[in-house]
């Protein structure tokens, strides 16, 4: 999120909205969040015991960089919150195994198998894109092919 001036403001609302359990944050604050960072809310959420919407936010996050990568190949670095990613898996795990509701058990399982797809199409995404750069004959050698 930009350093401006409402950063702080952000944060406090933040705060207070997850402080009480069970309430939405705004749509505006979420969007807002996503789009200068989102690492922040998911360790938000993380903080607060709300694994779900970490899961769900991740997901979005990974699956518009897959969507980037898509529409423009080897034009950017690509950075994704690896320790955070380990730290949704272990907390979906231990949440997986300790629920006690079937329902939500179901939807947290789906979850998981939904953010370990969207990483396997990353990884896969990424390997493909390496393996066409490093393949890719470089100006010089295609120089001295021609001649």
């Amino acid at each position: 999120m930009p350093q401006d001036q409402n950063y702080k403001y952000y944060d406090f609302c933040l705060v207070k909205i997850l402080d009480y359990a069970g309430t939405d944050l705004p749509w505006w604050m979420v969007q807002r969040y996503e789009k200068y960072d989102a690492e922040a809310l998911i360790r938000s959420y993380l903080r607060y015991g709300d694994c779900e919407r970490a899961t769900t936010l991740m997901i979005r996050r990974i699956n518009k960089q897959n969507d980037h990568i898509q529409v423009s190949p080897a034009t950017s670095s690509r950075w994704m919150p690896y320790t955070l990613i380990d730290s949704i898996l272990k907390d979906l795990q231990t949440d997986i195994q300790n629920v006690t509701d079937d329902a939500k058990r179901r939807r947290m399982q789906r979850l998981q198998v939904q953010l370990e797809g969207a990483l396997n199409t990353y990884f896969e995404t990424i390997r493909r894109e390496t393996h066409m750069l490093v393949n890719k004959p470089s100006v010089e050698r295609a120089k001295r092919l021609r001649v």
